[in-house]
């Protein structure tokens, strides 16, 4: 059970995802134990490109850190496959951020 999940939908956009994560990273939780927050990451490019992003990220991180692939081209099938994870762990609530929101 986690009690709060941000779900990120990311489609070819490693730089913009790796700033998004580091954003959310330098959160200081007040009111929520780290271990009950989790980060969803679910990849919209048939590919496969932020895998790799991901793996690197989580292996540092303090949130859990999940990535999924969900190669159906869509906002909508992403969007989907956040609300699916997020249920699958319980999630108390659930928050989105996008993958460019942390541009200059």
């Amino acid at each position: 059970m986690s009690a709060l999940a941000i779900g990120i939908c990311t489609y070819k956009r490693p730089e913009g995802l790796a700033r998004v994560l580091d954003a959310i990273l330098h959160q200081r939780l007040v009111k929520l134990a780290e271990r009950d927050a989790s980060i969803l990451v679910i990849d919209n490019c048939p590919e496969g490109s932020a895998k790799s992003v991901v793996d690197d990220i989580a292996a540092g991180s303090r949130f859990k850190i999940d990535y999924k692939h969900e190669p159906r081209k869509g906002l909508s099938f992403a969007r989907n496959a956040v609300l699916e994870a997020a249920s699958n762990i319980g999630a108390q609530t659930l928050a989105f951020i996008d993958d460019d929101e942390n541009q200059s």
